[in-house]
């Protein structure tokens, strides 16, 4: 098949999770003999730069397209005011659909106006769009006119849809109010064999200044990761375990300062470090220093999404506990959403938000290597043979194929 995958709205930088997704999904596409062709945002520092497989192409694109609505946010509403765009867009499409002799579309939905419904609308291409948050829901009240305006647009690029992709069963259940397009879970995974066990890089501990049983942490520092949660709980576990040290890798989020700051009020600032960003490609190295990978999502403490996660549960699927269990780590994390489900035996869960209870979990795996290589024993396992991939690759090229026929 030749493939078209759309993520016109991410950036091609390495930093961010939905970067992971895009470039490891049609990588993955590409192994498996299919022609891709991914088109991502060109970032302002430039592109990662990652290596290719022969049938796949990279082509970066400096436009978006937003909702056509006549009001804010400001630096958006140019852009918004600027109808022609989606005609020029879907000018675009069509020619490189014709070069490349396109046969399907995969769209990375985001809060903009989707292209793919329109090339199954006007182009007759069956369009696949992947949609992996609720984006109108976060942002607005159900009722409330910025709520109906946008969801108007969305709408349209549901309805239009051949089909779309979601992460989770609930997020799924958000979805499937809003359109009978018919709706297929297929949940993330990692790549085996860029985070392995065998992931090393020798004086990284030292460069950090790490030494000791090392606790480790990924991620955005925004409220529902709770890293505040975890920095706190290492303060409650740092007397009873004077060898540990905890390593916060990943920068951005307005969380980022705050965890800082608690470090240095609680006492343990010595024993606290961050990375700020790391390269995609030297997160795996980073993480096998670890001893113990922490996941403290903390959706209760995200104000502007709460009432959202309060009213569906964690939605998300993220990426960072196929990664970690991938690493042969064991894996610590809140008991929410579908996290359990996929961490099946492979680390210890607690509920989201008791601190104290988390210190417990990861104390009890510092002290106890046996259970420490067990759990990431079963972790590896579960990456290997079911959440990696090459299966999200073999479930999406599935559903091509049954779209095409």
């Amino acid at each position: 098949m030749r493939v078209l995958y759309l993520a016109q709205h991410q950036e091609f930088s390495g930093d961010h999770a939905g970067f992971a997704h895009a470039f490891n999904l049609t990588k993955a596409l590409a192994a498996q003999g299919e022609d891709v062709t991914l088109v991502a945002k060109r970032p302002a520092c430039g592109p990662v730069q990652m290596k290719f497989p022969e049938n796949m192409k990279l082509m970066l694109v400096d436009w978006e397209l937003e909702y056509p609505l006549p009001f804010g946010p400001g630096p958006r509403i140019t852009k918004q005011l600027n109808f022609a765009q989606p005609a020029r867009a879907l000018s675009w499409l069509k020619r490189l659909i014709r070069e490349d002799r396109i046969q399907i579309i995969q769209e990375r939905h985001e809060m903009r106006l989707d292209l793919s419904p329109l090339s199954t609308r006007f182009l007759n291409i069956p369009s696949v769009l992947e949609v992996n948050s609720p984006f109108i829901e976060e942002a607005f009240e159900e009722r409330s006119f910025s709520f109906r305006s946008r969801n108007f647009f969305r709408k349209m690029g549901f309805d239009n849809a051949t089909a779309i992709v979601v992460q989770t069963r609930l997020l799924g259940d958000i979805i499937r109010k809003q359109t009978k397009t018919p709706i297929h879970v297929i949940p993330n995974g990692a790549d085996p064999d860029l985070f392995s066990p065998a992931a090393k890089r020798p004086g990284l501990a030292q460069k950090l200044g790490l030494e000791g049983d090392i606790i480790g942490f990924a991620g955005a520092f925004h409220p529902w990761h709770g890293a505040q949660d975890l920095v706190e709980a290492f303060s409650l576990l740092a007397p009873r375990h004077p060898e540990a040290m905890l390593l916060m890798i990943g920068g951005g989020g307005e969380e980022l300062e705050k965890c800082r700051g608690m470090a240095s009020e609680k006492g343990i600032e010595g024993r606290v470090v961050f990375t700020g960003k790391v390269p995609y490609e030297e997160l795996p190295a980073h993480l096998n220093i670890c001893s113990v990978l922490v996941a403290p999502f903390s959706p209760s403490k995200d104000a502007r999404r709460k009432a959202v996660f309060d009213k569906y549960g964690l939605w998300w699927c993220p990426l960072k506990i196929f990664e970690y269990m991938s690493m042969g780590k064991p894996v610590v994390s809140s008991e929410v959403g579908v996290i359990p489900e996929y961490i099946r035996g492979a680390g210890l869960l607690y509920p989201e938000g008791d601190v104290l209870a988390l210190s417990e979990r990861i104390s009890s795996l510092l002290s106890d290597r046996a259970l420490r290589e067990k759990l990431g024993a079963a972790g590896r396992r579960n990456v290997v043979e079911e959440y990696n991939w090459s299966q999200v690759a073999a479930q999406t090229a599935k559903l091509y194929r049954e779209l095409l026929e």
